[in-house]
């Protein structure tokens, strides 16, 4: 039997905020120190092109998560239906902690794929 998708409803206002690219939650983390230099370096220019695309997006209001299976991780469902699931969003009761918690996940990331690199 296949699992359907699960769908949540907000019991109160969340928005949505981008924080990163795929590429870039892939390799922050354990994975950072196994991953390649080229890695390391491919998800830093993929980062940097996406967040320019990106720049000046304002958070979004969440009217509910959606789900692939009980092992996904919840995507926010926005006036625009489900977010693409090939970005990384964080979910908060007012878009300026939305923003904010965006920009520092953002900015560890970073740092931490910046340190590694100089650490080689």
């Amino acid at each position: 039997m296949t699992e359907q998708p699960i769908v949540i409803s907000v019991a109160k206002p969340l928005w949505a905020a981008w924080s990163m690219g795929e590429e870039l939650a892939n390799v922050r983390g354990q994975r950072l120190t196994q991953a390649s230099t080229s890695e390391l370096l491919e998800a830093l220019s993929l980062h940097e092109a996406t967040l320019q695309k990106t720049a000046g997006r304002a958070p979004e209001v969440v009217y509910g998560l959606w789900m692939e299976d009980r092992y996904s991780n919840p995507l926010p469902i926005t006036s625009s239906g489900v977010v693409a699931g090939d970005d990384y969003y964080v979910c908060e009761e007012t878009p300026e902690e939305a923003q904010s918690f965006a920009e520092y996940l953002r900015d560890y990331a970073v740092n931490a794929v910046r340190e590694e690199l100089a650490r080689r």
